[in-house]
């Protein structure tokens, strides 16, 4: 996996924080307040379920589908 050239490429982080805001809950609401979003990341650090979904999430943003495994190994 080249991971080197996925973190050159702002689509890579783009889905990372999409992946990321929608596993903690985090929305515009949750960004006005520093103390909502310290609340928002201590309940998802608590949560074993959020915690999978962005691990789940991250696996499908890395994961290369056109190569020939068709997973986490470039060929």
């Amino acid at each position: 996996m080249d991971l080197k050239q996925r973190i050159k490429n702002y689509v890579f982080w783009f889905s990372l924080v999409a992946v990321f805001f929608s596993a903690t809950g985090i929305n515009p609401e949750t960004l006005t307040s520093w103390t909502k979003l310290i609340n928002v990341l201590n309940a998802f650090l608590m949560n074993p379920y959020q915690i999978g979904l962005f691990i789940v999430g991250v696996l499908g943003v890395i994961n290369n589908p056109t190569t020939k495994n068709k997973g986490l190994k470039d060929d």
